[in-house]
C-alpha cells in the first residue's frame, strides 16, 4: 500500500498476464492505499500502450467513441465487439476477442512503465514486438504490441497506455492469432486512436451501477463504480485516492466466501495484500455484526515509503450469504481521528438495493 495509485495498478497488470496465460476467456480486490478494492482484482486489467504513427493505412471510423457505464474512458470498439456483460470492456466471444477499457489516476503511469518494461513482461512469458510512443485525447503514452505462445496456440497482445493530469487510461487487447483476418493490425490501430476522454461521470450513472445506494456519504463523494459492484469514494478537494494527501473509502464485492473458521486468516491476508506500507502493523482485530450479517474488523498503521507519512487503515469484512462485502479506509494518522467515525458512518450506511 502506498499512497498513489501503484500498487492497485501493479496488481491489476500482473492479473491480466496471468489470467490470460491459463485462460483466453478470463474475466478480468486486491485493496491497496491506491488501489480499486477487491473485486476489481476480477476486472481491473492494465498493460502496454498503442502508438499509430507508423505511416500505415488505417481504416477510418466514422462512429462516436462510446463510454461504458461509469468510465471516462471512451473508444470505438472494433466492428464485432460488444459491451461485456463481466468485465469493464467489450468482447467478440465467437472469436474468442477481449478489449478491456479501464482507468487509474495519473500517479499509476511510472508504475505501469516500470510493470511493463520487456524484461518484466518477459518474465511472464510474454515477447515483446514493438514498443512506440502514442498521444492521443489530450495524453500521452506508449503501446507495446506483444505476443504470448501458450500450449502451442499463440496470442496476440496489445494495450494502450495513456495519461494526463489526472488521469491513466488504458486499452488492452487479447485475441488468438486465429482472429487476426477478422482483426488485423490496421483496425485494431483505426480503433484505439479512437480513443477519447468526457470531463467527468454523472453522479447518476455511477450510483446507478452500484447494487447498493449509501444513506450517508459522511463528507465523502463517489469518484469511480464499477458494475461488479467496487467503489471508490475520497473526502477532499482532489479525486486522487493518495492516502497521504487526503482520506479515501474503498468498497468490493466476493461472490464467494471462506468458511466461518478461517474468516479471521482470510481478512488479515486480505489486509496483508494491500502492500506498500513501511512499518506495516497490525493493532487491532475485532468481530462485528452487521444487522444479520456477521463481520470483522482490523485496524493497522505504517508509513507511506515514499514521504514518510503516518497512514491509519481500517478493512471491514462483512460475510454475507454466498460471499462478502469488503470496505478499506485509509487516511493520514493526524486526520484519523475525525476520518475515522465518518468512515464508520459510511459503512453503516450501505444498504442493499
Amino acid at each position: 500500500m502506498n499512497a498513489s495509485d501503484s500498487t492497485r495498478c501493479s496488481h491489476a497488470c500482473k492479473r491480466v498476464a496471468s489470467k490470460v496465460k491459463v485462460d483466453s476467456t478470463s474475466k478480468p480486490p486486491t485493496v491497496g492505499t491506491d488501489v480499486v478494492p477487491l473485486t476489481c482484482r476480477t476486472q481491473i486489467v492494465i498493460a502496454i500502450g498503442l502508438a499509430i504513427a507508423l505511416g500505415l493505412a488505417t481504416p477510418a471510423f466514422a462512429a462516436a467513441p462510446s463510454f461504458l457505464p461509469g468510465s471516462r474512458v471512451g473508444l470505438v470498439p472494433p466492428e464485432g465487439m460488444v459491451p461485456s456483460r463481466s468485465f469493464q470492456g467489450y468482447e467478440d466471444a465467437a472469436q474468442g476477442v477481449i478489449l478491456f477499457v479501464t482507468e487509474f489516476g495519473a500517479n499509476t503511469f511510472e508504475r505501469a512503465d516500470k510493470d511493463f518494461t520487456p524484461e518484466a513482461l518477459a518474465q511472464g512469458g510474454i515477447e515483446v514486438e514493438t514498443r512506440e510512443d502514442a498521444a492521443f485525447a489530450g495524453m500521452r503514452g506508449y503501446l507495446i504490441v506483444a505476443h504470448q505462445d501458450i500450449a502451442g496456440m499463440r496470442w496476440r497482445k496489445w494495450a494502450l497506455v495513456q495519461t494526463r493530469g489526472d488521469i491513466t487510461a488504458t486499452v488492452v487487447l487479447v485475441a488468438p492469432e486465429a482472429s487476426r483476418a477478422a482483426y488485423p493490425d490496421a483496425t485494431l490501430r483505426a480503433s484505439f486512436a479512437t480513443l477519447a476522454l468526457r470531463d467527468s461521470v454523472p453522479d447518476d450513472e455511477k450510483f446507478g451501477l452500484l447494487p447498493y445506494r449509501f444513506s450517508d456519504l459522511a463528507g465523502f463523494r463517489l469518484i469511480q463504480a464499477i458494475p461488479t459492484g467496487a467503489a471508490i469514494l475520497t473526502s477532499g478537494p482532489s479525486d486522487a485516492t493518495i492516502a497521504s494527501q487526503q482520506p479515501f473509502f474503498m468498497i468490493g464485492i466476493a461472490s464467494s466466501a471462506p468458511a466461518p473458521a478461517e474468516r479471521e486468516n482470510f481478512a488479515r491476508r486480505r489486509v496483508a495484500a494491500i502492500g506498500g506500507l513501511d512499518q506495516f502493523r497490525v493493532l487491532q482485530v475485532t468481530q462485528i455484526r452487521f444487522g444479520a450479517d456477521l463481520g470483522q474488523e482490523i485496524v493497522a498503521e505504517g508509513k507511506d515509503p515514499r514521504n514518510g507519512v503516518e497512514l491509519s487503515l481500517v478493512q471491514w469484512m462483512r460475510f454475507r450469504a454466498g460471499g462478502y462485502l469488503e470496505m478499506v479506509g485509509i487516511a493520514r494518522r493526524d486526520v484519523w481521528a475525525e476520518a475515522f467515525p465518518r468512515m464508520r458512518a459510511l459503512r453503516d450506511g450501505i444498504e442493499f438495493k
